[in-house]
């Protein structure tokens, strides 16, 4: 997904990322690191398990902090462990 600006507590918006693996039978999660330094995960959707493109649509009370988050894929299995080649931004303002 391409550097992306939204505002503080959007939701509905659907975050995309390319692992560039295949994920078939992983377990998927965007994983998130806040301006503020704490990260933490939300559980992915595979979207196209091939190429690895997954996803998840923000939910009411995940974006609760403005400035720029970074977000990245990550995909586990039996003795697999994944993550996508570089984080996009998501750059958080004041609504």
């Amino acid at each position: 997904m391409a550097d992306t600006t939204i505002t503080n507590n959007d939701f509905g918006i659907k975050l995309v990322c390319t692992m560039s693996a295949d994920v078939t039978g992983l377990s998927v999660e965007l994983k998130y690191k806040k301006p503020d330094g704490i990260e933490g995960a939300w559980p992915a959707n595979i979207d196209t398990a091939a190429t690895g493109v997954i996803s998840y649509t923000l939910v009411s009370g995940d974006i609760d902090k403005t400035g720029t988050w970074k977000i990245w894929g990550h995909a586990t299995g039996s003795g697999i462990d994944i993550e996508s080649p570089s984080p996009f931004e998501l750059r958080v303002i004041n609504n």
